[in-house]
């Protein structure tokens, strides 16, 4: 985010804009990398909650 005031300034497009569309996306990683690291690992699993064949 320490870039965002020049590329504002270099593109003449207002700081809120760049900052939204710079902020939004990593916002949006830091939200998958919290909420991803803490689901179960395969290896995690128990066995009886795999699905079993259809037949």
């Amino acid at each position: 985010m320490i870039f965002t005031p020049f590329v504002a300034l270099l593109t003449g497009v207002s700081f809120s804009i760049v900052a939204y569309c710079v902020g939004l996306p990593v916002m949006v990683g830091m939200r998958h990398y919290a909420t991803s690291r803490n689901l179960p690992r395969p290896e995690e699993e128990q066995a009886g909650d795999k699905a079993l064949p259809q037949g």
